[in-house]
C-alpha cells in the first residue's frame, strides 16, 4: 500500500513546487510593473512641473519685451553668461545655486530679433526635460543690427 502512495505525494510535491515557482514568477513582474509606474508618475509630475515653469518664464520674457536682465529680474533668477538662469531642486523650489538631482531654466536667444526658446534641463540626466519657443510681439532679444 505504501508503494502506491508515494507516487501520489511525488505528484503533489510537484504540482506544489510549479505553482510555487509560476507563482514567484507573477510576482516577479508584478513588482517591475509597480517600480515603472512610479518612475513614469515621477517622470510625468517632473515634465508637468517643467511645463508650469517655462510657460511662467516665457511670459517673463514677452512682457520685458525681450530684455534678458529684466527678465532675470523679474523671473529671481541670475544672468549667467548673458542668459537667464533658475535652478531648482529636485522638488522644485527655486534657488541661484545648482543642485546635484535638481533642474535648470534658461533661456536661449536665437538670432532672429525678438525669439528664443525656454529650455528646462534635468541636471541629473543632463538632458532637456522640456524646450518651449517663445516670441515677443513688439521685438526685443538680439539688436536688429547684427
Amino acid at each position: 500500500m505504501r508503494k502506491q502512495h508515494a507516487p501520489r505525494a511525488t505528484l503533489f510535491l510537484m504540482e506544489l513546487v510549479i505553482v510555487i515557482f509560476f507563482f514567484s514568477i507573477c510576482a516577479a513582474i508584478c513588482v517591475n510593473v509597480f517600480g515603472s509606474a512610479r518612475q513614469m508618475a515621477k517622470d510625468s509630475d517632473n515634465l508637468s512641473k517643467a511645463v508650469i515653469e517655462a510657460r511662467s518664464a516665457a511670459s517673463c520674457y514677452k512682457a520685458a519685451e525681450g530684455d534678458l536682465q529684466e527678465t532675470a529680474l523679474l523671473l529671481d533668477g541670475v544672468l549667467q553668461d548673458g542668459q537667464p538662469v533658475i535652478f531648482y531642486d529636485k522638488q522644485w523650489n527655486p534657488g541661484t545655486q545648482p543642485h546635484e538631482d535638481g533642474f535648470l531654466l534658461y533661456i536661449d536667444e536665437l538670432e532672429q530679433y525678438g525669439e528664443a526658446n525656454v529650455i528646462v534641463l534635468d541636471l541629473k540626466a543632463d538632458e532637456p526635460v522640456f524646450q518651449l519657443p517663445v516670441k515677443t510681439s513688439g521685438g526685443g532679444g538680439l539688436d536688429e543690427t547684427e
